[in-house]
């Protein structure tokens, strides 16, 4: 996209697009006063492949975000809010493979304290797709959501600052933590991450 693409439409941006606080790979910017993002950004949150597929699923897919107005350059921008927004179409992928059965957390010592990287190797998922987990988990943590997180509360959760990615939230479990919550956990497929990341970066 170019500087001219990001212009367009001005009176109904609020400041540039910037790359989303929270995942560097989710370009987010405010139209009309809503957080928004592209397809490529629904895409990356959903744990698909960078291509055409989500033009497909744009076309062919009832539930996909509605665009909140017209193209601004070569983008149409979708808001995250919303019963049609992005968060909510993250909920509806998870729902659709919550039926599957999550394959087991990988064997190791109980007392792993996993974060980032070696936490999705665990439960076999993305390291995206763990950040969107976090951001579905996160309201049930905080008891602003009934019912059964997809994720337990971390068992380590602490303010971090990191020299690239700045401040952020780093989040860990033990392993026999994740193995405990396992049964009620999605399982894989399309649809796997279920929201917005929540941390940028688990070092």
């Amino acid at each position: 996209m170019t500087d001219a693409d990001h212009t367009h439409d001005a009176a109904s941006i609020t400041g540039p697009p910037t790359a989303d606080v929270d995942d560097p790979q989710v370009p987010t910017r405010h139209h009309d006063g809503q957080l928004c993002t592209n397809r490529a950004g629904i895409a990356h949150l959903a744990g698909w492949k960078p291509g055409n597929s989500v033009n497909v699923r744009a076309s062919k897919d009832p539930d996909f975000p509605h665009p909140h107005g017209p193209k601004i350059g070569r983008e149409l921008w979708y808001p995250f809010a919303g019963d049609h927004g992005v968060d909510a179409y993250l909920a509806i992928l998870a729902e659709r493979t919550a039926a599957q059965k999550a394959p087991p957390v990988k064997d190791g010592n109980p007392d792993d304290l996993l974060a980032g990287p070696e936490a999705a190797d665990a439960l076999h998922i993305t390291e995206a797709t763990l950040r969107s987990y976090i951001r579905r988990s996160v309201p049930h943590w905080t008891g602003e959501t009934p019912g059964r997180p997809i994720l337990p509360q971390p068992d380590v959760e602490e303010p971090r600052n990191d020299s690239t990615f700045g401040p952020y939230t780093h989040r860990a479990w033990y392993r026999s933590t994740l193995t405990a919550h396992h049964p009620g956990r999605p399982g894989r497929g399309r649809g796997d991450a279920s929201g917005r990341p929540t941390t940028t970066h688990t070092p």
